[in-house]
């Protein structure tokens, strides 16, 4: 889900399905103006514990620029006070040891 900062009292969502370990393109790869991003597991598979999941957004669809530090289920990712852009998502399992 994202957010518009410059709205911040009615935000606009948009939901995005991401696969694990793998690139996921927002908006066919086009840059999404966004203030945050937060991710909730109403499509989770029910084999994967939602809990272990970190996700990190980039600026590019490519996957090089990163564009959040890592975010999860109880952690959103708190991009910028402003608009910034986002194309792309990587969601991956991260166990107990990382």
């Amino acid at each position: 889900t994202t957010s518009a900062g410059l709205n911040w009292r009615n935000p606009t969502t948009v939901p995005v399905t991401a696969t694990l370990n793998q690139l996921t393109l927002l908006n066919a790869g086009q840059a999404l103006s966004a203030s945050s991003i937060a991710f909730s597991n109403s499509t989770s598979t029910p084999t994967i514990d939602i809990n272990s999941v970190q996700c990190r957004a980039y600026k590019d669809a490519a996957g090089v620029q990163p564009g959040s530090a890592p975010f999860n289920a109880t952690e959103p990712a708190l991009l910028s006070t402003n608009l910034v852009d986002v194309s792309s998502v990587l969601c991956y399992v991260v166990t107990a040891d990382e």
